[in-house]
């Protein structure tokens, strides 16, 4: 079983969580915070889709400090983009956002 050392230890670019929770930008992040951003994300998605019966996806994409959350809800998107300079400050605060608006 010979792995290519090249892509040992390095993380996907894109993460799909339980078939509703999509992370996408993600290829960058050390294992130690793409395990904070997963427990964050699942947290939110969690209420969210308490909150809503028809919750059908979660999306946060990472770009060059920007962070983009998406939920969709019985077919509608809703959209929050926030500038970070903390991850996980700027995670909770677009996820936030996006609460309020669905």
């Amino acid at each position: 079983m010979a792995e290519n050392d090249e892509n040992k230890g390095k993380m996907e670019d894109n993460i799909e969580l339980g078939g509703n929770i999509f992370l996408n930008g993600v290829g960058s992040l050390d294992r130690d915070n793409l395990i904070v951003l997963k427990k964050m994300v699942g947290t939110y998605a969690k209420e969210i889709s308490e909150k809503h019966e028809k919750f059908e996806k979660l999306t946060i994409t990472l770009k060059d400090k920007e962070l983009e959350a998406s939920v969709v809800i019985d077919g509608k998107e809703v959209k929050n983009n926030v500038k970070y300079d903390n991850l996980f400050m700027g995670l909770d605060e677009a996820l936030k956002k996006v609460q309020e608006e669905i």
